[in-house]
């Protein structure tokens, strides 16, 4: 097993381009494969600030309910503000369950963000196939394995 992560570790060493220009070009490239999904994006990210300012809340919370819901009285004792207690509580779990569905929304978007891009990059491929002409789509031509495929199913029968 390689690496940290066993099997699904790369095989080989992942290899950066050492020229900065064709860093830079991949990331403008990238760039332009999300930017019909900004909006979506953007939503994405607001969804990440909301969920993590609200996953600090329940820690005040806390706070609140050991230091003002049980008080110590002079005997040893302690009083229980069950109202005050039930209300810190019930603010738990409802952060709790709009973090949940804040999630899900995120999780939803973030997919689907994913899975458009992927689309548009086949889409692309495709498209650019039928310009490569039958003869390119030979047993014996340099094709990636996607366009190899396609090429194949292309073959009419004899």
């Amino acid at each position: 097993m390689a690496g940290h992560w066993g099997a699904f570790s790369p095989s080989e060493p992942v290899v950066r381009p050492a020229d900065k220009a064709v860093r830079q070009a991949n990331l403008r490239r990238i760039g332009r494969l999300f930017r019909p999904y900004w909006r979506k994006l953007t939503v994405v990210t607001v969804l990440i600030l909301v969920s993590s300012g609200l996953g600090v809340i329940p820690a005040f919370l806390l706070r609140a309910v050991i230091s003002s819901a049980f008080k110590p009285t002079h005997g040893g004792g302690v009083t229980v503000d069950f109202t005050l207690l039930s209300e810190l509580v019930g603010g738990m779990i409802a952060i709790s369950l709009v973090t949940g569905a804040i999630g899900v929304v995120q999780s939803f978007l973030s997919t689907q963000v994913g899975q458009s891009v992927m689309h548009d990059l086949r889409t692309s491929v495709y498209r650019h196939l039928p310009r490569r002409g039958p003869a390119r789509c030979r047993a014996g031509s340099r094709t990636t394995s996607a366009a190899s495929t396609t090429c194949s199913h292309r073959r009419l029968p004899r």
